[in-house]
Order: structure tokens, then sequence, then C-alpha cells
């Protein structure tokens, strides 16, 4: 992974942007497995532990999900997460190629988590760790 411009992160009102770009090799895998393997979100704490503690599908259509997770950031000053859901397309571009766009529906910061004090914040109150995601990816196999 590398930061895409000189600017990383871009500063705006009431927040950054941070703009990375970044590439895998996976040997002796193919487009359909890496694709199902993407989709497989009941998996993701399996798959992104410690990061990712718990993720299931919510809804699946043909080249759209929709899903949740749970993501947690351990720090030596708090422990907070963040409960999110996600709405992904996917797009095939030829045989050996597709991209997903993925869009943040839901996101809310759980402080003191795993904790007697753990409880949900509003959106857009607490750290600002995450307010909104977008992604693009490229998927491409040979």
């Amino acid at each position: 992974m590398w930061p895409a411009t000189h600017q990383v992160p871009l500063k705006v009102d009431s927040g950054l942007i941070r703009d990375w770009i970044g590439a895998a090799f996976i040997p002796d895998t193919t487009l359909r497995e890496i694709l199902a393997a993407l989709r497989d979100y009941d998996r993701y704490k399996q798959f992104y532990h410690p990061s990712v503690v718990q993720s299931k599908l919510i809804a699946s259509f043909d080249s759209k999900d929709e899903f949740s997770i749970i993501l947690t950031n351990n720090s030596v000053v708090a422990k907070t997460a963040i409960d999110s859901d996600y709405q992904t397309t996917y797009t095939q571009v030829d045989e050996h190629s597709w991209y997903s766009i993925s869009d943040t529906t839901r996101i809310e910061e759980i402080a003191d988590y795993d904790t007697p004090l753990e409880h949900i914040l509003p959106e857009n109150h607490g750290t600002g760790l995450i307010w909104r995601l977008h992604s693009i990816n490229a998927i491409r196999g040979m």
C-alpha cells in the first residue's frame, strides 16, 4: 500500500481524506475463488482478525451485497470500535476483470468497547476515526 498522491491525507472542512492504492498478488488461485472470498462476509472476522471482531452478510443480490462489520481500534489511551454497514456492487468488465464499489450506509462508534462501560454513540459523534468510507477496488485475474 502507498499514498495515491503526495498530499495524503487531504485536509477538508471537518475532516481528512485518505486516498491509498494497494495491490496484492495471490498465486495459485482463480478469479472465481477471489470473488467468493471477497463476498464471504461472514468470514471477514477470520480473514481480518484482530481488527474485525464481527462480520455478517445482511443481504445479497446478483451483484450487490449488504453486510455489517465491527472494527476495533485498540490503543493505549482508549479501546473503541466502529459498528458499520456497507453496500458493495460488483461489476464484471471482461472475463479477467471486475471492480467493486463499496460505501458505508451506517457508521456508529462504540465507546469503551468490550468493557462494562461500552455504549454506542450517535452517528457523527465520537473520535471521528471514520465517518464515511467510499472504496473502489479493481479485481484482475489471469
